[in-house]
């Protein structure tokens, strides 16, 4: 039976498994270690900055300014494009329900044993880790900051049950055993880039770093839990040396406010002491031999050792994994889209308030008054009824202002705004509207600008795929094999569902990501499918003549589930037996001929069938993904 994850970090003699008892692997630790992470998060604070930049051009915070104005609005271009980006990926990232597939490999496995390994895979997907639901916060981070990094691990969470028990006047509630009740699955997790480090930083992947750490911060309570299961020790120590003030680094505004006052007595009353640690993951020398092994440390930003020991997990591999965009050869860290439109944003914002401030000048204007023509300048106001009381006609007269100013202002500020869609890969055609452009006013116009502003989220799907979700699986199927006690109710066909024991998904696999390959147009492979089911039709005693016989349920079945993004086909289209009259009609549906009697005295010429359905097989293979053109045609 495979081990849980605490059994792989815990064993009899704790102090033997978790190195943090040992004083010189605490001293190596604080003088080796501890010092090398500072010196990582000193290197990235020039990039950190502009990650703050990044991120405050989209919350809409100002930073560079040219122009104020009485206004200082700040347009939401670059969080209307991220916005709409984020839509865009997310729905590219799932395009149907079948949006991952698993094949086997190599003789130790079968493709029965795949479909329960992918069924098992679709239980952790949907309703374990809910990518789904996780999808927007990795695309927006990605987006913001062009990186943005997941954790893909095990997580036993314990819980104690609760059992109604009755007593004889009524029922009541109460704990009647102190079961824990572990809920057990794989995680995964969106992890906040600002609190992930990686060195090197000028490799090409998170694969070819030397370590990876994750910044924590929590209470002294949850410390307090986790040292009682024994996951750490030395938390006394952690506490009492932490930095951070009682309940937080905003103690004092707190104390402050309720009026506890700046005593550290007083202000323990806030809430529990706060530990920042790190969790890291790399090599290290646990034993003094010189001997490098894979480890799991945890220690406290002070120096305090909770946790060092062999890396829990099968694959031996940080458990960490990012997507990146817009890379560059020796950058650890991709480029984020709003790189490109930072400075037209800021650009944007002064152009737009300075046609507010242009309007409110024309709308208020600046009067000219003549010396002496105005009996009582105070009853110069602007309101309906006003009375100027003046002893001359002309003794008030607005100063003449070019009203253009303001149509030249608006128009400036959007060039400059379609500027930022356009520098974010964000046309118009992508958000749902046809723009401008003479190519959007008829409908094949429309086609070809959406298939160009579909090119680079294609790519962005691609690189997903290849970066984060086809790894993301196989350390998923991993966890299973190594984690896993019993079995799951997944789905295999259709909606019936069978307990998958953990000795089923043992084997050799390759798992693929299909969304890449499925971002067509719907509506085009629809209309694809029915046109080459009519070419079949007409050409269908050519093949009979080769001894060719078509199945249309299998590319009925294909449209059904790739292209409309239906699921379930086999309940659609059940098997009946076979009807042996129905498939010459085929090709004569609405609108299309039957096809051509072939002359009796014409034998029919064997390499034109070969050649002509050959080249139907290949002409059509293309545009639906390179398909089994064999599985139709047996």
């Amino acid at each position: 039976m495979p081990p849980r994850l605490e059994e792989a970090l815990l064993h009899t003699d704790a102090e033997k498994r978790n190195y943090a008892g040992r004083e010189d692997v605490q001293k190596r630790v604080k003088a080796e270690l501890l010092p090398y992470l500072q010196y990582i998060r000193d290197q990235r604070k020039t990039l950190d900055a502009d990650f703050d930049a990044y991120h405050n051009a989209w919350a809409l915070q100002h930073q560079e300014q040219s122009y104020t104005g009485r206004a200082n609005i700040y347009v939401p271009a670059v969080r209307r494009a991220t916005e709409a980006l984020i839509g865009q990926t997310s729905t590219a990232l799932f395009p149907t329900e079948d949006y991952f597939g698993v094949a086997a490999q190599g003789p130790t496995a079968t493709e029965a044993d795949a479909a329960e390994v992918k069924a098992v895979l679709r239980y952790d997907l949907e309703d374990v880790v809910k990518l789904r639901a996780k999808r927007k916060e990795f695309l927006r981070q990605l987006l913001i900051t062009g990186s943005s990094p997941v954790k893909v691990a095990w997580r036993n969470n314990r819980r104690v049950s609760l059992r109604p028990r009755r007593t004889e006047l009524a029922k009541v509630i109460e704990i009647a055993e102190a079961d824990d009740v572990t809920r057990v699955g794989p995680e995964f997790r969106v992890v906040n880039l600002r609190k992930f480090w990686a060195w090197p930083d000028n490799v090409d992947g998170l694969d070819e770093t030397e370590i990876q750490f994750e910044d924590f911060d929590l209470d002294e309570w949850t410390l307090k839990r986790r040292a009682k299961r024994g996951l750490y020790l030395n938390v006394e120590e952690a506490i009492a040396t932490a930095k951070k003030s009682p309940g937080g680094e905003d103690a004092r505004s707190q104390t402050d406010y309720r009026g506890i006052g700046d005593s550290i007595e007083q202000a323990s009353q806030l809430g529990p002491r706060h530990v920042g640690f790190s969790e890291v993951w790399t090599d290290f020398d646990l034993d003094g031999d010189g001997d490098m092994q894979p480890c799991f440390i945890v220690v406290s930003t002070e120096g305090v050792c909770l946790r060092a020991s062999r890396h829990p997990y099968w694959h031996q591999m940080p458990p960490y994994l990012m997507g990146r965009i817009d890379t560059m050869t020796g950058e650890l860290y991709g480029h984020s889209r709003i790189e490109a439109a930072r400075f037209l944003q800021a650009l944007l914002n002064d152009q737009t308030n300075q046609a507010i401030d242009t309007a409110t000048l024309i709308l208020n204007p600046v009067l000219q008054v003549i010396t002496g023509g105005v009996l009582d300048p105070s009853t110069i106001t602007f309101g309906p009824g006003a009375q100027w009381l003046v002893n001359q006609p002309n003794a008030v007269s607005p100063v003449p202002m070019p009203v253009e100013l303001v149509s030249a202002s608006q128009a400036n500020a959007s060039i400059t705004f379609q500027m930022i869609m356009d520098a974010m890969s964000a046309p118009p055609i992508l958000q749902g509207k046809q723009g401008e452009s003479r190519g959007a006013r008829t409908a094949t116009g429309i086609q070809i600008l959406q298939r160009n502003a579909l090119t680079p989220l294609q790519d962005t799907v691609e690189d997903l795929e290849l970066q984060v979700l086809e790894p993301a699986m196989k350390m998923l199927w991993q966890l299973e094999q190594q984690f896993r006690e019993s079995g799951v109710w997944a789905k295999i066909t259709g909606s019936e569902k069978k307990l998958v024991d953990p000795s089923q998904i043992l084997g050799d696999f390759d798992f693929r990501w299909l969304a890449s390959s499925q971002v067509s147009n719907a509506q085009a492979r629809a209309a694809q499918s029915i046109q080459l089911l009519q070419v079949v039709g007409q050409i269908l005693p050519l093949l009979q003549a080769e001894g060719i016989q078509v199945k249309p349920s299998v590319l009925v079945k294909r449209l059904y589930t790739d292209a409309l993004g239906y699921k379930n086909a086999d309940e659609f289209l059940k098997e009946m037996g076979v009807v042996p009259q129905m498939m010459p009609n085929v090709g004569g549906g609405p609108g299309v001929p039957a096809p051509a009697k072939r002359p009796e005295t014409m034998g029919p010429d064997e390499s034109v069938v070969r050649d002509g359905a050959e080249a139907g097989a290949a002409s059509f293979a293309s545009p639906f993904g390179g398909g089994n053109v064999e599985g139709a045609i047996p």
